[in-house]
C-alpha cells in the first residue's frame, strides 16, 4: 500500500529523486523514508481503532511482516501496536 519511493514519483511530478528528496527534507524537515515509515504508522493507527488483526495491519501499510511492523511501531510510540 505505502511502497513509495523518489523514484516512483520522478514521473508523476516532473522531479528527479533527488529533487523530490531534497524537497521533502525542505518542507517536511523529515527524510524521505522518515516520511514514509511516520504516514504508514499513522494510517496503521486507524486500522487498529477498527479492530483489524495487526497481521492485516502490518501488511496493509507496507511491512513485510507483522514483527518488523511491531518493531518500528514500538520504537516510535514506546507501546505494542496491541496496547495502542
Amino acid at each position: 500500500m505505502l511502497e513509495v519511493h523518489p523514484a516512483d514519483a520522478d514521473d508523476a511530478l516532473a522531479r528527479s529523486p533527488r529533487s523530490l528528496t531534497r524537497l521533502v527534507q525542505g518542507d517536511v524537515g523529515l527524510s524521505f523514508v522518515a516520511l514514509r515509515a511516520r504516514v504508514r504508522l499513522h494510517r496503521s493507527t486507524y486500522e487498529i481503532a477498527r479492530g483489524r488483526p495487526l497481521a492485516g495491519v502490518a501488511s496493509a501499510v507496507g511491512y513485510r511482516s507483522p514483527a518488523s511492523y511491531g518493531a518500528a511501531f514500538r520504537a516510535a510510540t514506546g507501546l505494542s501496536p496491541g496496547c495502542f
